[in-house]
């Protein structure tokens, strides 16, 4: 234990001496050279000149005394003697431990102060008078203490015991006390180091322990908790992947990434688009293939051939006439459902003239067959199989004639989808707007 007062004793020790002096103070003015007193705690000497006391020294409280040289504890000779007399001598004094010194960060680089000496023990009676008690214990050492860092010195080193004097006559009954222990040296740790966030590890295997952040760090993205590395594509859709350029905390969309059918003639290799979705490359439709045409990105055989046309028969004779009508409607195009188409119904906005082509068709896919009859009927049934496309609000045909007896050909008509079936849309040559009406089954 680190007492109060030896560092009273410390700090008196190494201050420095004072040099006023008490000069022209009324009442104190002629000494005798080189004479002691004390003024309170001051110990103060006369000057050669024996003109001034000087200030020699400050005493702990209690260890001045006038006609001394010194501060009884100062030189560390233990507590004062008894005085001279018939009496027994008293006890010296036993002294003080030494300081411990402590340190909690780094290195203790001073140890405890050491313990002074015990006093002396004597006795100035005349012949026969016994000193009764010797000089008193040397105090312990100071410890050297260091939490952390090494205490690069030990604790002071105990005090010598007391010395037993006797003057004539008398003899001592009691010995010196024993000298103290010496100071321990405490070290809890032989070297100091700085704590590291890193060190151990306390992230978990998916993280990097970042030693200047003092954090677990995921270098990929954080998505449900999970730290998902950089590039790893989402297992719920191949066209998602961790970019944490794009997104630290989503997967994002991988564009242009393969995906879904690979490629073949009438279709190239999926891929993903912007929205995350896997989307087909097909070549255009009725592209030719080695079987056909390509249709939906798959190589198909035509459904129709002239080998046995089967087109939707009709009579132009049953059909609904309507003639002088005005406000044609307008064609809107839209897709047509496979099926066959048979007419039931012709409008002439304007005059009928004196030959009309009737149709009726049957649609599967891309594929069409066609019947064309004119009416009134002058030449028997012409029938054609091939393909068709609509573009915007038209249909074009691109068919074989199965009787090349007759040239003739299926025009581009403009039509309109219903619900039911169509309407197909043609301009004579006298301006009369003919506009057919069929019905799908």
């Amino acid at each position: 234990m680190i007492r109060w007062w030896s560092f009273l004793l410390a700090g008196a020790a190494i201050a420095p001496a004072c040099s006023s002096t008490t000069k022209s103070v009324e009442g104190d003015d002629g000494c005798e050279p080189s004479a002691f007193r004390c003024l309170g705690d001051e110990l103060q000497r006369c000057d050669e000149d024996g003109a001034a006391w000087a200030v020699e020294a400050l005493c702990v409280p209690g260890t001045c005394i006038d006609g001394e040289g010194s501060c009884t504890a100062l030189d560390n000779t233990g507590g004062a003697t008894a005085s001279s007399g018939g009496g027994a001598g008293g006890s010296g004094g036993a002294n003080g431990d030494g300081g411990t010194s402590d340190s909690m960060g780094g290195p203790s680089t001073t140890s405890g102060g050491s313990a002074g000496d015990a006093g002396v023990g004597g006795s100035a009676g005349g012949p026969g008078t016994t000193g009764t008690t010797g000089g008193g214990s040397g105090g312990d050492g100071g410890s050297g203490a260091s939490t952390n860092g090494p205490s690069t010195t030990g604790g002071g080193s105990g005090g010598d015991g007391g010395i037993s004097s006797s003057s004539t006559g008398g003899a001592s009954a009691t010995g010196g006390g024993a000298g103290g222990v010496g100071g321990a040296t405490i070290s809890v740790s032989t070297t100091w180091e700085p704590e590291l966030f890193c060190s151990p590890n306390p992230c978990s295997s998916d993280r990097r322990c970042d030693e200047d952040a003092d954090q677990c760090v995921c270098d990929g993205c954080v998505i449900g908790g999970a730290c998902v590395a950089a590039d790893a594509a989402n297992p719920d859709n191949s066209c998602q992947v961790c970019d944490p350029d794009e997104s630290t905390s989503a997967y994002s969309a991988d564009v242009g990434t393969a995906c879904g059918d690979s490629e073949t003639e009438c279709s190239g290799e999926d891929t993903c688009n912007s929205s995350a979705v896997c989307q087909a490359n097909h070549v255009a439709d009725r592209i030719e293939c080695s079987d056909g045409y390509c249709e939906g990105g798959d190589c198909k055989l035509p459904v129709f051939d002239c080998i046995a046309p089967d087109p939707p028969a009709f009579d132009g004779e049953e059909l609904e006439m309507f003639v002088n009508l005005t406000d044609p409607p307008t064609p809107t195009g839209g897709a047509l459902p496979s099926g066959r188409y048979t007419p039931f119904r012709v409008q002439y906005y304007g005059d009928q003239p004196s030959t009309t082509s009737l149709y009726s068709f049957e649609i599967q896919g891309i594929f069409a067959q066609v019947a064309m009859q004119p009416y009134p009927p002058w030449i028997p049934q012409i029938e054609f199989a091939g393909i068709f496309t609509p573009i915007d609000d038209t249909l074009e045909f691109d068919v074989e004639r199965c009787d090349p007896q007759y040239d003739i050909d299926v025009p581009v008509l403009e039509y309109s989808a219903t619900a039911n079936g169509m309407l197909t849309f043609e301009t004579d040559v006298y301006g009369t707007r003919i506009v057919i009406s069929y019905l799908r089954e």
